[in-house]
């Protein structure tokens, strides 16, 4: 096993363990699953856990009583058992260990499923919070709660992540090879609503720089610090966007231009749609997350792909349309 900072494991989860060999046993992962004492008996509850809690925390947000006293839910039972079943996500238990900043704990070597490894990891601190707990559904719901992040899936669904400024700023910083952004909690100024602070650590050419916001609580204090974070990094030019990149439209090179934005990610790959029209050619240019699409013309095919292109660019960029 690596050496194992357990205070940062805690403070990452926010949980503090009474039985302090419970959350190193988590750490104990093998692809033997009977050697004893790994972290496979606490996965094994983990894994329970976890299901019963995420029903446990949506009934709670979306459960009543009708006055007859029948339970039911707000949304239909098809889209409640939908939100069970994306909610309890290998995916997500993955990239989140990855997101707490654990995955560094791990031993990994060619061989090793990082992605399997970084799941058992989240379901066995589940099962020794679980245990360490006594079961106290309270206390594992806040935990899971805030280590499963549930406030943002259930507020912007679970596709696109490019809301999700915790990912981003965790991106941005494997990519730029900077140390892992550090979150530390504590109680909010309001003195009349319970409320949480989140200051976010972020390293930048050697220079500790800090983002605090608060909120009702952690898991929403921690994506306002991480927006005001990625903002700052945008604003900056830290990170390369539509809105900071250097580029001049040109209408001759305009379809090459248009496609190598493409291929650096900022968006998909455009599409042209070309036909004969009055005697020259017409071609419709669109991109699957603009919700326009634009038309050109030219005597041959390429100059209507080209001036498609051209309008589409400017758009992309902020520019006029004409």
């Amino acid at each position: 096993m690596l050496n194992i900072d357990f205070n940062d494991v805690e403070a990452s989860i926010q949980y503090e363990f009474k039985n302090k060999m419970l959350i190193q046993q988590a750490f104990m992962i093998t692809e033997n699953d009977n050697i004893p004492f790994s972290s496979e008996a606490l996965r094994n509850i983990g894994k329970r856990t976890i299901n019963y809690s995420i029903t446990q925390i949506l009934t709670g947000y979306f459960g009543y009583y009708s006055e007859k006293g029948l339970f039911r839910t707000k949304n239909s039972n098809e889209e409640f058992n939908d939100l069970l079943n994306n909610l309890y996500s290998k995916d997500i238990f993955a990239r989140n260990i990855e997101l707490l900043g654990l995955s560094k704990y791990l031993e990994f070597n060619d061989q090793t499923d990082v992605f399997n490894t970084d799941r058992k990891l989240f379901e066995a601190i589940v099962g020794a919070v679980a245990l360490d707990s006594n079961w106290n559904m309270n206390v594992i719901n806040d935990v899971l709660s805030f280590i499963l992040d549930i406030d943002y899936y259930l507020d912007n669904g679970f596709g696109d992540l490019n809301g999700n400024f915790v990912v981003l700023v965790h991106n941005w910083t494997a990519e730029n090879n900077s140390p892992i952004p550090v979150y530390d909690y504590m109680p909010g100024d309001s003195d009349t609503v319970v409320s949480f602070k989140c200051v976010l650590h972020l390293f930048l050419n050697g220079t500790d720089f800090t983002f605090s916001e608060e909120a009702e609580n952690k898991s929403i204090a921690r994506m306002k610090a991480a927006k005001k974070a990625y903002t700052y990094l945008v604003e900056n030019n830290y990170v390369k966007t539509l809105k900071n990149i250097d580029i001049t439209p040109e209408l001759e090179t305009a379809m090459q231009q248009l496609e190598k934005l493409a291929m650096d990610g900022h968006f998909s790959l455009p599409e042209f749609d070309v036909f004969e029209e009055n005697g020259g050619y017409a071609a419709i240019c669109s991109i699957d997350e603009c919700d326009m699409s634009f038309k050109g013309y030219g005597s041959i095919d390429s100059d209507a792909i080209n001036e498609a292109a051209f309008k589409m660019l400017n758009h992309v960029l902020g520019f006029d349309v004409k």
